[in-house]
């Protein structure tokens, strides 16, 4: 006895009917897991942050900020700069975080 399509999607061969909803989900998740890949490797690749350069934009925004002050600003950087050498943690007055590399 051969079977229409109709019979056989009712007859529990739903694969026929199902086929292009399976591919669609196959597809979506593969697009979603490559863009995943591609957002998480922007983090990768991001340089990691160490003391000696948050020491240097702290004294570079203390040249710009006012030059009366710099100097005192500047000593303030290098105290700043040594205490996240021995934590690492940078605080620059309003925010502090921490996970620098000791360099």
């Amino acid at each position: 006895m051969t079977m229409t399509p109709s019979v056989e999607a009712a007859a529990g061969y739903p694969f026929a009917a199902n086929a292009a909803a399976v591919t669609y989900k196959i597809l979506s998740a593969v697009a979603a897991i490559v863009g995943l890949c591609l957002f998480c490797s922007q983090a990768v690749l991001a340089q990691l942050m160490r003391c000696s350069g948050e020491q240097k934009v702290c004294v570079a925004n203390c040249n710009k900020a006012n030059r009366a002050s710099a100097s005192v600003c500047a000593t303030d950087c290098g105290a700043r700069q040594s205490l996240c050498m021995k934590t690492g943690c940078w605080d620059n007055g309003t925010q502090k975080y921490c996970g620098l590399l000791k360099q």
